[in-house]
């Protein structure tokens, strides 16, 4: 059993709990507690190695012994006796073995349910609307979330991905320094590849399973819950029947009869042309705005498990479409020229809990919410254009761009409010464009515009209003709940509103809780909605220990400025109980919960040392428990950069939007291999093009300009032929240094027909790591054509 044990990273119960003892020498907080968790698995991998190499010894020990026996006992008996003795003796060991081997392996698979008891799993985390029995391993990883982090084995351990993490994070110092670091690096990556021999853990043996069985079963889909963050299990066919009912609805949507993208990719770069030659916008700023090979906004659906039948969320991914680069940039217009105007919008909540906490009412008032219905899918192109005309002296100052001018571009963006779903293509009728960057400042402005319009028509004054984005706070004379319901409603024909008044002295806004005393006293508590899963990141996710750290301190520092005095240690108290279920430690969270004073994690004290004029850069690395803190203590005090970790492997994989996929030739930022369809040597290129516009000019190339790279030269000189039509992705990077880095590591790889000036940049430094890196890939095809 210890043999499994040791393959999958079990302990047994009498090791953790001997070793626990190490917590309560010394206060646990911040990296503590991961000093201690290091601390505590090399103790008790030792313990398990000594235990094993104990037993071992012990066996053999035995077995010299009983061999002795039998060597003395074969000299005193006769021979058959010796043989019909030495055959019962076999007869029970085995016997006895079979005995000994089933009890080991109930223990063992014990051990197993217990470690997977241990990852806490609430009912209402897993919804599952498929009618399939899950396994219990199975539905353990799903109810954990797409966050969860998974160690990862060895074969998922990209050495290229990280020293290409590395060389952009080393990209500013000078070419001496890089050298050091870059042998440094190569060091530290070196003795954790053939130090640390990671083998598969419980988790990942969890991970596995999952992995296999939702392969095994292809109609299901795991997804996202529209609100409440809860893992939703339905069948491909109830998905699609969901979304059907919603793009079918024709008021709503229209079937166009063919893909309009090429159309509105023309007008868009039409318009900036003709903002350039205006010169409302400068050539950089147009070169940006400008659009090609761009793909159709795609649609998915989030179930809405708070309302009644469970029915879609519409969502419609615009990255990459015709008009996203220029929705951004009119938004960011937008948001810098009414930043000023939306007078009742909560932009930090802090400052909202600041001026509401001890605020009084005036007696025989109570408090409301109004909640817009649909907001977005209910702006009118007209209505934001009227906006847009009535304040114009708040946008004249942010752009040359003139109104007649600027009112074409937000009607254009308007009405290239399509996606495609299915195969088919579809228009919005009405609405705003859902998932463009414009509906947030869109919809602010309409709620601004609309409450200064709204309020003056009310008969009464109003103590105070708040605004975030749908959602409507404020405190009216009893009984004037209708007129303000009415006059809300009247501003738009489509813009209807709900209105929640207080229970019990209370009513909810964002995550806050408004508590009215008998004095008219306001005070807020913290406030989580009945939709929500109180699902986090759990402890056993495989993640560095300070962003469980800031979890539990976002979090904390979240309740301790919104709240008044009088609810926070229910509210601390609260939290703690939700962190419990997350299975966060429970002398962790009293250190961090119960203290006046929570300590500050080192990441944050080193940016407080930080120059504040000084740009920072953002950089990352993967997270790996025993390699990623040595090449962060290595780089850190070289570079000025906020260095991120990441996880290599998480349940993320498992959760599908179904959005249709971007076809092969449409994908972008990538390396790329192909082939020769008459020899050995393949080329290895990298884009931020199209791959079908990079083809494109590859066979171009090859006929008018040979000279133009090693594939043209190679095609010229040989008169072979390419095999463009099985082009393989080898990666996709958008960080262009990173993407230039890792064509080099292919090219160094590969037999590839690419000139040797290709690699020039490649430092000689990396070449062992590289060879390591190419053993590991192999593998993992390997590994990945047997499952």
């Amino acid at each position: 059993m210890n043999f499994k044990a040791v393959r999958l990273g079990l302990i047994s119960q009498h090791i953790t709990e001997g070793s626990k003892c190490i917590y309560g020498f010394v206060d646990i907080s911040g990296h503590t507690v991961q000093d201690i968790e290091k601390f505590n698995d090399k103790l008790r991998s030792k313990i398990l190695s000594l235990e094993i190499k104990f037993a071992e010894r012990r066996v053999a020990q035995l077995e010299r012994k009983l061999k002795e026996c039998m060597g003395a006992l074969r000299n005193q008996i006769p021979p058959d006796v010796f043989n019909e003795y030495q055959a019962r003796q076999i007869r029970s060991y085995n016997g006895r073995f079979n005995k000994v081997r089933n009890v080991q392996r109930s223990k063992f698979d014990r051990l197993i349910k217990k470690h997977i008891s241990k990852l806490s799993m609430k009912q209402s985390w897993l919804v599952n609307l498929s009618g399939v029995e899950l396994p219990e391993g199975v539905k353990t990883m799903l109810s954990l979330g797409p966050k969860f982090g998974v160690p990862p084995h060895n074969n998922q351990i990209s050495i290229k991905k990280i020293l290409s993490d590395v060389e952009y994070i080393i990209s500013d110092l000078s070419e001496r320094t890089r050298d050091i670091i870059r042998a440094q690096t190569t060091n530290i990556i070196t003795n954790f590849h053939f130090n640390n021999i990671r083998k598969p853990s419980y988790l990942y043996s969890l991970y596995k399973e999952t992995r296999n069985f939702l392969r095994s079963r292809d109609d299901l889909l795991v997804l996202n819950s529209d609100k409440g963050n809860v893992s939703v299990l339905m069948t491909s066919v109830d998905y699609f029947e969901r979304c059907d009912t919603l793009v079918n609805d024709g008021q709503i949507y229209e079937l166009l009869n063919r893909d309009p993208t090429n159309q509105i990719e023309t007008k868009n770069n039409k318009l900036v042309k003709f903002l350039k030659d205006s010169k409302f916008v400068d050539v950089s700023e147009a070169r940006d705005l400008m659009s090609y090979d761009t793909v159709p906004p795609r649609f998915y659906g989030l179930p809405k498990l708070h309302k009644e039948g469970i029915p879609m969320r519409p969502i419609v991914n615009t990255i990459g479409s015709p008009t996203s680069k220029l929705s951004k940039y009119m938004a960011n217009i937008l948001k810098k020229s009414f930043s000023d105007y939306m007078e009742f919008s909560v932009i930090i909540s802090k400052k909202f809990a600041e001026e509401i906490n001890g605020f009084k009412l005036p007696d025989e008032y109570e408090l409301i919410s109004l909640d817009a219905v649909s907001l977005f899918a209910n702006i009118s192109v007209e209505l934001v254009i009227e906006i847009i005309d009535q304040e114009w002296d708040l946008i004249l100052p942010n752009t040359e761009i003139p109104e007649e001018t600027f009112i074409d571009i937000i009607e254009f963006i308007f009405q290239s409010n399509y996606f495609i779903y299915k195969g088919n293509f579809y228009r919005q009728k009405f609405g705003c464009p859902m998932g463009n960057s414009l509906i947030p400042i869109l919809a602010n402005m309409v709620m601004s515009y609309l409450l200064k319009f709204t309020l003056p028509r009310l008969s009464f004054r109003l103590p105070f209003v708040r605004q975030y984005m749908d959602d409507l706070i404020f405190s009216i004379p009893v009984g004037k709940d209708l007129e303000v319901l009415e006059k809300f409603n009247d501003f738009d024909n489509n813009i209807k509103f709900t209105i929640e008044k207080e229970k019990n002295g209370t009513v909810p806004f964002l995550d806050t809780k408004l508590c009215r005393g008998e004095d008219g006293t306001i005070r807020l508590d913290w406030y989580q909605k009945p939709m929500s899963s109180g699902r986090y990141i759990n402890y056993a996710s495989y993640a560095d220990i300070s962003s469980k750290t800031n979890i539990i301190l976002g979090l904390k520092k979240r309740i301790l400025e919104i709240t008044h005095e009088t609810f926070k240690k229910p509210a601390i108290a609260r939290l703690k109980n939700i962190l419990a279920d997350n299975d966060y430690p429970n002398r962790l969270l009293q250190n961090l919960l119960n203290t006046d004073h929570y300590p500050i994690i080192r990441e944050e004290r080193e940016e407080e040392n930080q120059d504040p004029e000084a740009s920072i850069k953002f950089g990352s690395l993967p997270y790996i428990r025993e390699l990623t803190p040595e090449l962060l203590k290595l780089l850190r005090p070289h570079v000025n950069m906020k260095i991120g970790k990441y996880n290599m492997v998480t349940n993320r994989q498992f959760f599908k939007t179904s959005q249709d996929k971007i076809d092969k030739n449409k994908r972008k930022n990538i390396v790329y291999k192909i082939n020769c369809r008459h020899c050995p040597p393949t080329y290895i290129g990298q884009t931020s093009q199209s791959l079908g516009r990079r083809m494109t000019l590859h066979r171009s190339d090859s006929r008018l300009r040979p000279e133009r790279c090693a594939l043209a030269r190679h095609v010229n000189s040989t008169d072979h032929q390419m095999d463009y039509e099985s082009v393989e992705i080898l990666d996709q990077e958008s960080n262009y240094n990173k993407r230039i880095f890792l064509e080099m590591c292919y090219i160094k790889e590969n037999n590839a027909m690419n000139d040797r000036s290709d690699t020039n940049n490649l430092s000689s430094i990396y070449s062992f790591l590289l060879t390591c890196d190419r053993k590991l890939s192999s593998a993992a095809t390997a590994s990945t054509s047997t499952v």
